[in-house]
C-alpha cells in the first residue's frame, strides 16, 4: 500500500474546481441573459403593437374621411373601402395581440388602457363594417362613421400613446 502516492484529484483539484466554477458562472450569465433577451422581445412586440394601434386609427380615420368625400364627389370608392377594411382588420389583430400580452403579464393598468381603447373601438369598427361592405353605402351611413370616427379618433390615439407609454417605463 502506498499512502504517499497523491490521487489524480488531489493534484488537479484546484484546476477541476475553477473549471467546474467557471461552466456554473458562464451558464448562469447565459440564462440570464437569454431570460433578459426574451423578455426583451416580449416588450418590444408589445411597444411595437401599441404605437402601431396609434398609427392604425389615424389610417382608419383617413381612409372613412377620403371615403365621404369619393361618395359626395360620386367617385370610386373601393380603395377607400379596401383601406377601411385593411385598417379595421389590422387594428383588431394589434388590439387581439395586446389584450393577449397584457393578460398574459397580468398588468392591471394595461388591461384598463386597453379595455378603454376598445370601449372607444367597438362603434366605430361597426359603423366601419357597415359602410366597407357596402357596393354602394348610403351617404347617411358614410356620414354616421365620419361622425363618429371624429369624434372617437382623438380618445383613440391618445389610449394608444397612453398605452405606449407605459409600456415602455
Amino acid at each position: 500500500m502506498n499512502l504517499n502516492r497523491p490521487s489524480f484529484f488531489g493534484k488537479y483539484r484546484a484546476l477541476l474546481l475553477a473549471v467546474g466554477v467557471f461552466f456554473v458562472v458562464t451558464v448562469s450569465v447565459f440564462s440570464f441573459n437569454y431570460g433578459l433577451s426574451v423578455q426583451l422581445a416580449t416588450d418590444g412586440a408589445r411597444v411595437k403593437d401599441s404605437g402601431a394601434m396609434r398609427g392604425l386609427t389615424q389610417q382608419h380615420a383617413k381612409a372613412i374621411l377620403s371615403l365621404a368625400h369619393e361618395v359626395a364627389a360620386g367617385d370610386m370608392i373601393q380603395t377607400s373601402q379596401a383601406q377601411i377594411s385593411e385598417s379595421s382588420l389590422a387594428l383588431e389583430d394589434a388590439l387581439a395581440r395586446s389584450l393577449a400580452s397584457a393578460k398574459a403579464a397580468n398588468v392591471a393598468a394595461e388591461l384598463e388602457l386597453l379595455a378603454k381603447f376598445e370601449k372607444f373601438w367597438r362603434p366605430l369598427a361597426d359603423v366601419s363594417k357597415a359602410v366597407d361592405r357596402q357596393e354602394h353605402p348610403e351617404p347617411v351611413d358614410v356620414q354616421a362613421a365620419l361622425i363618429k370616427s371624429n369624434a372617437n379618433n382623438v380618445r383613440l390615439m391618445q389610449l394608444a400613446e397612453d398605452l405606449t407609454q407605459l409600456i415602455e417605463t
